[in-house]
């Protein structure tokens, strides 16, 4: 990835809990901000695209509350009661990377990124909670700070049910829907597979007891994201870990799984 290179996905679910009841709860999905400072031993700033980008991206999410919905797109309104944020990972962008500036670098966009984000909707420029994932650009093996704090983070971040034993993966509840939240991808075991890319930090553990535990016959509606696609190449994601979760999944009312990872750049 390039400086100035960012994603940032937009969603608003309404889940109906009842059929004859109008009570609808939304939140919006955004993913791959990748923060980027200049390159620096004593970074003052953020690259140029990713300060443009950034700015942008944080009004727009800003914007939402009350707004009117096209009506090739449903109609409507937005709620003015936004529950929360899901970020799907790649916070910053520069964690993946070691030696040099970089250090420095990381620690200044990681500031960067809580500063804007903030963690409970008022503590930051977002005005509602935020709950993110982390990405193959916040540490690839699930090993450095950002996934560190991510984890101190999930001891205060609002409304979490259950927590893995590594404290990374957690699950909320958001009125009848139950949320997951499952890091770089889902896959078994603490570190990567000989010959792929990324550790799964034991997602794949975590998804199956939180669904036994917090779901089990109920049907309650639930939403899991992550940071890779399952599309993506073998190498990403193994192909006994991306099959392990399809069958975890299968008997679940799952009714939308949100990633991030791909997308295009600026020029």
């Amino acid at each position: 990835m390039k400086g100035g290179n960012f994603y940032i996905v937009f969603a608003i679910l309404q889940v109906i809990s009842d059929l004859s009841a109008a009570e609808k709860y939304s939140f919006l999905v955004a993913g791959d901000p990748q923060y980027l400072a200049e390159k620096s031993k004593s970074p003052k700033q953020l690259d140029p695209y990713s300060e443009k980008a950034n700015n942008r991206a944080i009004a727009l999410l800003k914007s939402f509350s009350g707004r009117s919905i096209p009506e090739d797109h449903g109609g409507g309104k937005v709620s003015e009661k936004i529950l929360g944020l899901i970020n799907t990972g790649d916070l910053i962008d520069s964690a993946d990377k070691t030696g040099g500036n970089y250090p420095a670098m990381q620690e200044f966009e990681w500031k960067r990124y809580k500063t804007d984000y903030g963690l409970t909707g008022k503590d930051g420029l977002i005005p509602f909670p935020v709950y993110e994932v982390h990405g193959n650009h916040d540490g690839p093996q699930g090993d450095t700070f950002i996934v560190n704090n991510i984890i101190e983070r999930n001891q205060k971040r609002p409304g979490i049910v259950n927590r893995s034993d590594n404290g990374l993966h957690y699950s909320w509840n958001w009125g009848p829907l139950h949320c997951i939240n499952l890091g770089i991808f889902v896959g078994k075991g603490d570190k990567r597979r000989n010959e792929h890319h990324y550790a799964p930090r034991s997602s794949l553990e975590f998804l199956r007891e939180d669904l036994a535990d917090e779901v089990g016959k109920s049907g309650r509606p639930v939403i899991i994201s992550f940071h890779l696609h399952p599309n993506c190449p073998e190498y990403d994601w193994p192909e006994e870990d991306l099959e392990a979760f399809w069958k975890a999944i299968k008997a679940f009312n799952v009714l939308a799984l949100f990633h991030g990872h791909t997308h295009g750049s600026p020029p």
